[in-house]
């Protein structure tokens, strides 16, 4: 009865954690092929508006955390509608690599996780203090949508920006992962419950004389 309690529980932890990820076109900026120090105004798979695109960065300026590439943003932003809509009961986390060029100083940047174009969450250069000159800092963002969320159905979308000086991303990615619904977890649990109530009811009692 024990090995049954223990499947159960094995059962609830992975419908709780079960994991996937989002289909981001062009996540590592690495679909056009650039020379080293060349750049590109129409990165594939993005939108872009005012100065951005992607870039192929030297030694001399900086680093790419996934292939050649690096998304940049300087008085501009590049954007991307994904496939997906919100979908209730699911828990998205949203991480991006926010780069510092060797030869320019962060003063800003904006990620924004939306559903149809409501912002979910955003992260508004809080990883600043912690990037180091020509280093990088990974900004995760969180938001977990349930039942009778207003943005549900709505199409998800990325949005990367600066105001002002260059700063570059690499790497995009969003995870989901399934929340279990309330009801469903008291119901398990409750069968948890009642399977350990019986065992204990029902186990062998010793006999003495």
């Amino acid at each position: 009865m024990i090995k049954v309690v223990l499947t159960l529980v094995g059962i609830v932890f992975t419908f709780a954690s079960s994991a996937s990820s989002v289909t981001i076109n062009n996540y590592g900026f690495e679909a056009d092929v650039l020379p080293d120090g060349g750049w590109s105004l129409s990165p594939t798979g993005w939108s872009k508006s005012g100065i951005a695109g992607s870039f192929n960065p030297t030694s001399s300026q900086g680093v790419a955390t996934e292939g050649n590439n690096v998304a940049f943003a300087s008085g501009g932003s590049l954007s991307q509608v994904l496939s997906g809509t919100l979908t209730a009961n699911t828990a998205y986390t949203l991480t991006v690599d926010v780069i510092d060029r060797l030869d320019f100083e962060i003063v800003d940047y904006t990620i924004k996780l939306l559903a149809g174009g409501n912002v979910l969450d955003e992260d508004l250069s809080s990883l600043i203090p912690a990037i180091p000159n020509g280093g990088f800092a990974k900004s995760t963002l969180a938001y977990t949508a349930l039942t009778g969320d207003p943005f549900l159905g709505q199409q998800i979308s990325i949005v990367l920006s600066s105001t002002a000086q260059q700063v570059n991303f690499d790497n995009v990615r969003l995870d989901i992962s399934s929340v279990p619904v309330p009801a469903a977890v008291w119901f398990m649990g409750s069968g948890l419950l009642g399977l350990i109530g019986f065992s204990r009811k029902n186990k062998p009692q010793a006999i003495t004389a």
